[in-house]
């Protein structure tokens, strides 16, 4: 099977597509305050990159959170909720970690189906 990768730099890309299988990169935003609005951004940036690999949230596997503090995980919680697609919550795990930015408060890593 082919590797296909996308949005890539020297570094890392932010999608590997590798059969019917796709990997988003670690996923932030750090252009907003607050976790409400860092989650909004991060969601709607993997919606687009999700698209770009041909499948969509509703093929989401599998997806582990970062939060820099998980007394953040109720807001957080509120804006996934509203987020995920009906019927088709993925599996998931959310730890708190320290962050490589100390803006970000929240990163989050998913693999989907095609």
């Amino acid at each position: 099977m082919k590797i296909q990768r996308f949005e890539q730099d020297s570094r890392m890309s932010d999608i590997v597509v590798y059969g019917d299988l796709v990997y988003l990169a670690g996923q932030v935003c750090t252009e907003r305050d607050g976790m409400r609005a860092q989650a909004e951004d991060t969601l709607a940036i993997i919606d687009r990159l999700l698209v770009l690999a041909g499948t969509d949230k509703s093929k989401i596997l599998s997806v582990m959170i970062y939060l820099s503090d998980m007394r953040n995980l109720p807001a957080f919680n509120a804006v996934w909720d509203a987020w995920v697609a009906p019927g088709c919550a993925p599996a998931r795990a959310c730890v708190g970690a320290q962050m490589a930015r100390p803006e970000c408060l929240v990163e989050l890593c998913v693999t989907a189906a095609r």
